[in-house]
């Protein structure tokens, strides 16, 4: 191709925007395969200020690469060892997924499985897919940790976590002791847990990514500023009604990076059509 038939960009990127987002790109390397999405939002801002959101919340997204599970992981396992003094004689590790369904704690109860010795006991079988077959895995053991890979709003694990009471109860298992474990949670879940004096631990806890990290004028104006951005999404999808700000108002900026995001985070990053149900490119998806 000559340099006569190379195509012209279709519009004059302003220079500002161009240094923001290159800097943007540069410091955030996660970024690079998700460059239609990023493009495509920050086109929908309007104003400066919802750019300078727009940017100042991908520069805190917590996204977890491989070695940032392998971390994760690891930490969890001493904890599981050392804090709370558990063993595989005496323990199972759950994956708090309910049904036959796909889900993060299953994906990362792989990834934890090769963090613990199997000089110390630890088999295949200490590790289980789903709460179901957990029960079934109990065998006299006196100890079940519930794992999941991210805590939104603490609502699914307390109720997982008390229906197994129940469950344990009816079963004559009264006495066996639950822990909860994740890769990462907010932190508003964490105390809703602390609160119904449930043992849990989490490597990473964050704030909510807009109410948790600004004050003063900066806090009213950045909620406007992703209201105003949230209009341009379809408001259903397949009867799935979009939840501003993320499920139960979250705000979460976390996701295991390749991985389905979790419902928690700002719709902006992930909701996949626009108000007019046309598909829109996003820097995050989910099934």
């Amino acid at each position: 191709m000559s340099e006569d038939e190379l195509p012209r960009a279709v519009a004059i990127m302003d220079p500002a925007d161009f240094e923001q987002l290159y800097s943007l790109f540069n410091d955030c390397n996660w970024l690079k395969r998700s460059s239609a999405g990023v493009l495509a939002l920050w086109n929908k801002c309007q104003t400066q200020g919802e750019r300078d959101l727009i940017n100042d919340l991908i520069r805190r997204f917590y996204v977890a690469d491989s070695n940032l599970q392998n971390d994760m992981a690891t930490s969890i396992a001493k904890v599981i060892e050392r804090r709370w003094n558990l063993s595989a004689d005496d323990s199972i590790i759950v994956a708090i997924s309910d049904d036959g369904d796909a889900d993060g704690s299953q994906a990362f109860l792989q990834i934890i499985k090769n963090k613990f010795d199997p000089d110390d006991n630890w088999t295949g079988r200490s590790f289980v897919n789903s709460v179901p077959e957990g029960l079934k895995r109990l065998n006299g053991k006196n100890n079940m940790v519930l794992l999941d890979d991210f805590i939104g709003t603490g609502e699914t694990m307390i109720s997982r976590y008390r229906s197994l009471e129940n469950r344990l109860a009816a079963m004559g298992m009264a006495h066996v002791k639950m822990y909860v474990t994740a890769a990462a949670g907010m932190e508003n879940a964490r105390d809703r847990l602390l609160d119904e004096k449930i043992d849990t631990y989490c490597p990473v806890w964050l704030k909510k990514g807009i109410s948790g990290n600004y004050s003063g004028v900066e806090l009213p104006n950045n909620i406007a500023h992703m209201k105003r951005l949230e209009q341009d999404l379809a408001k259903t999808i397949k009867r799935a009604p979009l939840q501003s700000f993320g499920y139960q108002q979250s705000e979460s900026l976390f996701c295991m990076q390749d991985w389905n995001v979790p419902d928690n985070v700002f719709p902006i990053f992930w909701w996949p059509k626009y108000i007019d149900k046309s598909r829109r490119p996003v820097i995050f998806r989910r099934i």
